[in-house]
C-alpha cells in the first residue's frame, strides 16, 4: 500500500472525504472543527501523499489525529527509509542526467539516466551544477547566484525566494570542477555555508574559485533553518574574519560594567525568569516594571498571552497610556523569530506571560523543549534585539514534607529554565491577611554580582507603587527610584519606624 493510499484509508475510515476534484481529495481536517473540508489530499511521485489544510493546521497535529506519524505520508525504501524528495540534474538543454534521492531518516541515493530509464550508480556520467540552465541563463544576465551545500537548501531558495540556487552533487565534499566555475562566469556568486567546519571550508574553496562573497545564515545550521525563521536572503550575515579560537588573557581584560534596567533585580540584555504561585503578585510587578520603563523614554513589548483581553486591560488601565509600551495577544515564539527581531530590535525589555501559554504546545516544559526554545529563540533574540527577556511562568504549591520540611515548588521545567537564565526571581504566595503583600527573592544572579536577602514587597489595593519591607519597617523609598511618596503616607511610616526604633532602609 502507498503512503497516499494509507492516508485515503485513515480518511475514509473517520467519514472525512466529502468530495473529489480531479487528482485531488477534499476532506474534513481531523485536528479542527472543521465545516468546510479544508483539508487536500494528492499523490505524488512514488505514491507519496501531499497533504494540506487551507485553515493552517500543523501537519503533524493533522497526522496525529488521523493516528498516523509524518513517515507514513512517505513510501517506503530501501532499508526501511521513506523518499521524501528527489532531485534531478540536467544539461544545457534540459536533458536528465542524474536523479538523486533523499530519504526519511536522511539518507541520500544516486541514479544515471540510460537507454530511457534511471539506473543505480553514476558510472561516467557528465557532473553538472544543480539547475544549469537557470545557472547560465542568470549569468548571462548578471543576475544573483546563490551556491549551497545541498539540493534541498537550492530548491528553498527558488521556492521560498524566487531566485537562482544551485548546488554541486556531493554536498559539502563536492568537488569543485572549472565546468562549474564556467558556468557561473558573469553572475554575481554568493555562496551560503553551511554553520559548521565542512561547510566553511568548503564555502571557501568555491569563493576562491569563482571570486564570489561568503555569507552565513542568520540562525540556525543552513539558508532553509534561516528561510524558515522568518529571515530573507538580504538577512544572510557576512563570514566573520574573526580568529575562530579568540585566545584571551582574562588576567587583563578590561571587564565591562554591568548595565541595568532595574538594578539588582532586571540586567539589560539578559534572560529573567520570574516565577511564583498564582496570586503573588508576579504579573503585576512586570506590568509595573514595563510601564516605569516606558514612561521614562524606554522601549518595551508585553506579550500577554495568559490572560484574557478583558483582564489584562484591566490591569493596564490602572496605568496612564504611554507610547513606548506596546501590548500583544497570542503570539507563536518558536515559528516567528525572524519577525519578532525585525519588530523588536532596539527594545530595552521585552516581557513574556507566561512562558508555557506562549508556545502553544502542551509538551513545551520538558527539558529537551525547554532548551531547544532557548537555543533557536530566546538566546538569538536577546542577541540581536539587545533587549532583555522576562519570561513569567506560574508554579504549582508549596508542600510540606514528611519530615515537616517546606518543599518550594518551582517554574514548571524549571529545571532546564533555571539552567539558561541569568536572573531568576521567586515571588512567593501572598498572605491571607494582605493580598497585596508578598516577598520577592533573587535565587540566581550573574555571577559577579551578590545575590541580595530576600524582601517582602507589597503595594496598597488603590494604588501601583511597590514598597520593600524589610524587618518589620516598610522603606521610605519606592522600588522605583523616580516615584514619590505622598506627604501623608511618608508621615506614616515614618511613624512606624519609629516605634520599632529602626532607621530608614535603604536597597
Amino acid at each position: 500500500m502507498s503512503a497516499y493510499d494509507t492516508v485515503l484509508s485513515a480518511l475514509s475510515k473517520r467519514d472525512l472525504v466529502k468530495s473529489t476534484w480531479g487528482e485531488r481529495i477534499a476532506a474534513l481536517c481531523p485536528a479542527h472543527d472543521d465545516e468546510r473540508a479544508s483539508l487536500s489530499l494528492s499523490e505524488g511521485e512514488d505514491g507519496k501523499a501531499l497533504l494540506y489544510c487551507h485553515a493552517g493546521c500543523n501537519l503533524q497535529d493533522v497526522t496525529e489525529a488521523l493516528g498516523l506519524t509524518i513517515s507514513d505520508l512517505f513510501t517506503a525504501g530501501p532499508n526501511g527509509s521513506y523518499v521524501a524528495d528527489r532531485y534531478v540534474y540536467v544539461d544545457e538543454y534540459a536533458n536528465p542526467l542524474i536523479r538523486v534521492t533523499r530519504t526519511d531518516p536522511k539518507g541520500f541515493w544516486q541514479e544515471r539516466w540510460e537507454d530511457g530509464e534511471w539506473k543505480p550508480g553514476l558510472r561516467d556520467v557528465r557532473r553538472t551544477l544543480f539547475n544549469l540552465p537557470m545557472v547560465l541563463d542568470a549569468a548571462q544576465r548578471g543576475q544573483t547566484v546563490y551556491v549551497v551545500e545541498g539540493e534541498k537548501d537550492a530548491q528553498n531558495i527558488i521556492d521560498l525566494a524566487v531566485v537562482p540556487a544551485t548546488t554541486a552533487l556531493g554536498g559539502a565534499n563536492a568537488v569543485w570542477t572549472e565546468e562549474y566555475t564556467k558556468a557561473l562566469a558573469g553572475a554575481d556568486v554568493v555562496i551560503v555555508a553551511d554553520d559548521d567546519e565542512p561547510g566553511l571550508k568548503r564555502a571557501r574553496q568555491i569563493e576562491e574559485a569563482t571570486g564570489g562573497r561568503v555569507v552565513m545564515p542568520r540562525v540556525g545550521k543552513d539558508v532553509t533553518d534561516h528561510l524558515l525563521a522568518g529571515f530573507v536572503l538580504e538577512d544572510l550575515k557576512p563570514l566573520s574574519t574573526e580568529d575562530p579560537f579568540d585566545e584571551w588573557d582574562p588576567w587583563s581584560y578590561d571587564t565591562p560594567e554591568d548595565e541595568w534596567l532595574f538594578k539588582p533585580y532586571v540586567p539589560r540584555a539578559s534572560r529573567v525568569l520570574l516565577h511564583g504561585a498564582s496570586g503573588s503578585l508576579k504579573t503585576l510587578w512586570a506590568m509595573w516594571l514595563a510601564w516605569h520603563l516606558a514612561d521614562e523614554g524606554g522601549k518595551v513589548a508585553f506579550l500577554s498571552t495568559e490572560m484574557n483581553k478583558g483582564q489584562a486591560a484591566k490591569r493596564f488601565r490602572r496605568f496612564p497610556k504611554v507610547a513606548g509600551l506596546r501590548v500583544y495577544g497570542r503570539f507563536m515564539l518558536g515559528q516567528n523569530l525572524g519577525t519578532a527581531i525585525k519588530a523588536w530590535e532596539g527594545y530595552d525589555l521585552i516581557v513574556i506571560d507566561s512562558w508555557s501559554s506562549t508556545q502553544g504546545n502542551a509538551n513545551s516544559n520538558d527539558n529537551d523543549s525547554v532548551a531547544l526554545l532557548d537555543q533557536e529563540f530566546f538566546a538569538p533574540l536577546v542577541q540581536a534585539t539587545g533587549a532583555t527577556v522576562l519570561m513569567i511562568d506560574n508554579t504549582g504549591h508549596d508542600a510540606i514534607t514528611k519530615d515537616g520540611k517546606v518543599k518550594r515548588d518551582t517554574a514548571r521545567g524549571a529545571s532546564r529554565k533555571r539552567d539558561i537564565q541569568e536572573v531568576e526571581l521567586f515571588f512567593s504566595r501572598p498572605d491571607r491577611v494582605n493580598n497585596f503583600r508578598t516577598s520577592i527573592e533573587i535565587t540566581k544572579m550573574r555571577l559577579d554580582v551578590a545575590i541580595p536577602g530576600k524582601e517582602v514587597i507589597e503595594t496598597p489595593q488603590d494604588r501601583i507603587e511597590f514598597y520593600y519591607v524589610s524587618h518589620g519597617a516598610l522603606t521610605t523609598k519606592p522600588m522605583w527610584p523616580t516615584l514619590q511618596v505622598p506627604a501623608e503616607e511618608q508621615a506614616a511610616m515614618d511613624l512606624i519606624q519609629k516605634m520599632l526604633g529602626g532607621g530608614q532602609d535603604e536597597q
